[in-house]
């Protein structure tokens, strides 16, 4: 890891006193430093300046488009599960990294193995991404959906809602299949007839 790069990353102001993330390609940061990016915004951080340096490592990574981060920022959801920057903020920045970046955290979210929340959050960066890479994102949620009788019903209503937001009238017939066999949790998607009125809306 290059000493500069902490430096540059651990002068900017601390992530909650900005409105919005900074233009990081205009402080020299660059592809070259896709490396050295993941190695500081995955260390578990041992001081608030190591804190915020690792959540401007991972937007920088978000707005370089580095796919090569992927497996890396998606494992940051079960191992920094108390980050509340992790938690916020992680499913915006997988969202940036571009469609290539769809099967991988698909499969992420597929994965029994992984805690619900974070099965949800990478749920929630395919939703995110679909305001660029609709089809692909769509067809990830619908794939994933398929398996509804192997997900927690909680993780289905996650996945519909997703669906719902994205408008995926194609999901319909998923949607009310995954319904009727009471697969699902309707504290978290509301009523069937919610679901159809604001994928229809």
């Amino acid at each position: 890891m290059t000493t500069n790069l902490l430096q540059v990353l651990q002068q900017l102001p601390e992530p909650s006193r900005l409105a919005d993330w900074p233009n990081y390609a205009t402080l020299g940061i660059e592809p070259a430093q896709v490396a050295d990016l993941i190695e500081i915004a995955t260390n578990p951080a041992t001081s608030g300046a190591l804190q915020s340096a690792a959540v401007h490592a991972r937007r920088a990574l978000g707005q370089l488009g580095a796919g090569s981060a992927v497996g890396h920022l998606l494992n940051l959801f079960h191992e920094m599960e108390t980050d509340t920057w992790v938690v916020e903020e992680l499913p915006r920045v997988l969202a940036q990294l571009g469609r290539a970046a769809t099967p991988a955290i698909t499969a992420y979210a597929a994965n029994a193995s992984h805690p619900l929340f974070a099965r949800g959050g990478a749920v929630l960066s395919l939703e995110l991404m679909g305001a660029q890479h609709r089809a692909a994102c769509v067809q990830s949620l619908i794939n994933l959906l398929a398996n509804y009788t192997h997900h927690p019903p909680t993780l289905n209503g996650i996945i519909i809602v997703a669906l719902a937001n994205l408008k995926a009238t194609e999901a319909l017939a998923l949607i009310e299949a995954a319904f009727e066999a009471d697969a699902v949790d309707d504290l978290t998607t509301g009523d069937l007839e919610d679901i159809q009125a604001a994928i229809r809306s």
